[in-house]
């Protein structure tokens, strides 16, 4: 009933869409595509003026690449399968900042692969005091998302910081960059191709 109601009035207003992900998602459920538009989201550069050009970490055979995940402990993050990757990867920790019902799942997940001989360094962080601290503590920021993630605002964050981004297809904002040079834009739920992304790194500064 919900949905019916929603399209009955999606025909009185222009609806905003974040991007054309999230349009084609509006267009499949039934909302008139003549009546959605796309706006992408931004950042407000003032507000952000502590994350502009942060130093870039260094790192190299003796010392592990940070990677740094924030998004919500949720199924369609695809948490899972970055921790996947992480286990087929070597010389690399994570920080993953968030909170939802998935941590246990998670937490079970990395204890599973610890386990199997698997020694991975993987920490859950469910809140920051400064967020610039923690894009300051990472080499790369990476968004795994499964399904459909409307943009991806952390993303653009990240980039505004100097960090290199990799994310699927399923985030909004991979409409907006070029892989390789913007980004690294993998496939949503494939392992390998998250765990294959994280060679090419640099500074975007």
């Amino acid at each position: 009933p919900w949905r019916r109601l929603l399209k009955v009035l999606s025909r009185k207003v222009i609806t905003i869409c974040v991007s054309g992900l999230s349009r084609k998602l509006y267009t499949s459920i039934g909302f008139a595509n003549e009546h959605l538009t796309v706006i992408a989201n931004g950042i407000e550069e003032n507000r952000y003026n502590s994350l502009l050009k942060l130093p870039f970490n260094s790192f190299g055979t003796t010392s592990p690449m940070h990677i740094g995940c924030i998004a919500r402990l949720s199924t369609e993050k695809g948490i899972d399968v970055l921790i996947d990757a992480i286990a087929a990867s070597t010389n690399v920790r994570c920080s993953i900042l968030g909170n939802g019902r998935e941590l246990h799942v998670l937490q079970q997940q990395v204890l599973h692969w610890k386990e199997r001989g698997k020694n991975l360094d993987i920490i859950f962080l469910d809140h920051t005091k400064d967020i610039v601290e923690f894009y300051r503590s990472i080499d790369i920021l990476v968004l795994p998302s499964i399904r459909h993630d409307p943009f991806g605002l952390v993303a653009a964050e990240a980039m505004l910081a100097g960090r290199p981004v990799i994310l699927t297809n399923m985030c909004g904002i991979a409409e907006y960059l070029h892989s390789g040079e913007d980004g690294i834009i993998v496939d949503s739920k494939s392992v390998s191709a998250l765990n294959s992304s994280n060679t090419p790194i640099r500074p975007l500064w």
